[in-house]
């Protein structure tokens, strides 16, 4: 069964705008079936290599990591071919200045790509495109051999990951570490081991929007990963690993003014938070009933 690239491409395309590449570029503008003359593309986004974090990422991102253009593209091919690929890296050598950064994620029906397109990914030590082409029908990947295909390795992984970061969660989380830390201040105060001022306050809201974040990441933050065999659920240090093929039937279920996807299988049913990890629930139905029912 080939699954259908739109799936994958939503997807990246959301991993991106979330941030999934920071480490290597920040995407900023995104566009569906971009067209390099004629040549369409599934999707096409555009950013650079500068960090926007803390101000002393923005410090080493400035002196110390080159600014450059970074350019992703996506596209779906039935089968690739030595004609294809050369195509692909011509049209990408025109974009952007010499060392800009170049990154093509191709999509293919085929189970496995021959031998020639292997090697020549493996020869590609160097240069600033990266390639990487991965088969909707086996799940098998590949990259070339170089630091954006390592890079691409790294996005696009064996599965996809798709988390949000819940502010509900959060405030809760910080609204937790807020009230201990004042109620411990307090103790502290009753007892004459320190004063409360108004620099003891601003510290305890610092600590606690720092721990807070910690707290919430260990206990709230719900990640889901999808993969061609199966899916993982992660929420704090709870983990739950499924195989499509132990289930047997999908649908939406709300709860509480929550969204989920409930899959039941012959060990029960599980459900899958899509409103929390920021996942179009139809794009994702769609995707598990082709799954389920292959």
């Amino acid at each position: 069964m080939i699954i259908d690239p739109e799936i994958f491409t939503r997807s990246l395309e959301e991993k991106l705008i979330r941030g999934g590449a920071v480490w290597i570029a920040t995407f900023k503008d995104f566009y569906r079936n971009y067209r390099i003359g004629d040549k369409k593309f599934l999707l096409y986004a555009e950013g650079d290599t500068y960090v926007k974090g803390f101000f002393l990422s923005r410090i080493f991102s400035f002196f110390v990591s080159p600014r450059r253009k970074a350019y992703f593209f996506v596209d779906h091919v039935e089968k690739t071919t030595d004609a294809y690929i050369s195509r692909i890296m011509d049209i990408c050598s025109d974009v952007g200045e010499e060392d800009d950064y170049i990154m093509v994620s191709i999509l293919t029906n085929e189970e496995d790509v021959k031998g020639s397109i292997r090697r020549k990914l493996e020869g590609m030590k160097g240069g600033n495109i990266g390639i990487s082409i991965i088969s909707l029908s086996s799940g098998k990947r590949y990259y070339s051999n170089n630091f954006l295909g390592r890079a691409l390795r790294r996005i696009t992984g064996e599965g996809m990951e798709i988390s949000l970061l819940h502010g509900g969660d959060l405030f809760k989380s910080i609204s937790i570490v807020l009230i201990l830390s004042l109620l411990i201040i307090s103790f502290m105060h009753i007892f004459n081991i320190i004063r409360i001022d108004m620099v003891m306050i601003l510290l305890a809201i610092a600590l606690s929007l720092i721990l807070g974040y910690i707290f919430y990441r260990r206990v709230f933050h719900t990640t889901f990963t999808f993969t061609f065999d199966g899916f993982i659920i992660k929420r704090g240090k709870w983990i739950y690993e499924g195989k499509w093929l132990n289930f047997k039937r999908g649908w939406i279920h709300v709860e509480k003014g929550e969204e989920y996807i409930r899959l039941e299988g012959d060990d029960g049913y599980i459900d899958i938070p899509t409103r929390r990890i920021g996942l179009d629930k139809d794009m994702l139905m769609k995707f598990i009933k082709k799954k389920i029912s292959s």
